[in-house]
């Protein structure tokens, strides 16, 4: 994605000098003062591991308000940050998890599901995973198969399409409904003649978890493929994770997804989340 960078530097006139400069020593070049300060920027959320809005990042940098404002917003469109709709504040992103440099209530998502994930892949033969959004699409986190002799060749760090996929379509379907639609206008503009296609295969699934709590994908990434897989509903603050089981379409058929697999999938996410719960509390 394109930044413009010449907008974010224009605001910064009177205050676009390099810090070595500020203290007398010789320009640098090659410091790239934008990048530093939006370094600074995510270094506030990380040490805080909350919420912030640009006041309390402004405040804690040094930075002016105008300057965090606009890389507040830069960082958002990237996935570095993401909006919290209830307070209007924002929350480090998906991206970060990309850099392997998550807050530690997400490392424990990962943590408490670990073991359960597990068991249910060896129970089922399925593979199943844990994952985050990364801009446009589902970046797997944890990944686990079972013992069948075909399975999905996926592990930690695969990245698999929103739109097309059951984990990607839970993801869409559990964000609040105006970062929702933010994301469908960007996946419309990545293929208009695709979209009209998609968009009522999107639409179906949002209404199949308005109704079962899950969503899922018979064959629409790949005919070979079935998958269903819901979104974790953890604490404020922390970001959307989804849990998926998908399998070879021969051995796994849609009735079996939908009647056996699905029950089993609902149940581990509610125990994560009764797990993620205490462990939050305490």
């Amino acid at each position: 994605m394109k930044v413009d960078q010449t907008n974010l530097d224009a605001g910064d006139a009177a205050d676009t000098e390099a810090p070595n400069q500020e203290s007398g020593e010789a320009v640098d070049r090659d410091f790239v003062t934008a990048l530093s300060r939006g370094l600074e920027v995510l270094r506030c959320f990380s040490r805080n591991s909350g919420v912030l809005g640009p006041k309390e990042v402004a405040q804690m940098s040094g930075l002016p308000k105008s300057t965090v404002t606009r890389l507040i917003y830069t960082l958002a469109k990237l996935d570095y940050l993401t909006l919290v709709p209830e307070s209007g504040k924002y929350q480090l992103g998906p991206a970060m998890l990309s850099l392997n440099t998550s807050p530690k209530d997400q490392l424990d998502v990962r943590e408490l599901a670990r073991p359960l994930m597990q068991e249910l892949a060896i129970a089922t033969g399925a593979q199943v995973a844990l994952g985050v959004r990364d801009h446009l699409s589902l970046l797997y986190l944890e990944s686990f198969r079972g013992q069948s002799l075909v399975t999905i060749n996926l592990n930690v760090g695969s990245r698999i399409p929103l739109a097309l996929t059951a984990g990607g379509r839970a993801c869409l379907a559990g964000l609040p409904v105006n970062e929702r639609t933010n994301l469908l206008e960007r996946l419309k503009n990545l293929d208009e003649h695709a979209w009209l296609t998609i968009e009522p295969q999107i639409e179906a699934s949002l209404k199949e978890y308005a109704e079962t709590g899950c969503c899922s994908s018979m064959g629409d990434w790949s005919k070979q493929v079935h998958g269903i897989a819901a979104p974790l509903a953890l604490a404020p603050g922390m970001p959307l994770m989804v849990v998926s089981i998908a399998g070879t379409a021969d051995m796994f058929p849609v009735e079996k997804m939908l009647v056996e697999i699905r029950p089993k999938l609902l149940q581990l996410v509610r125990t994560v989340e009764a797990r993620v719960g205490r462990h939050s509390n305490t």
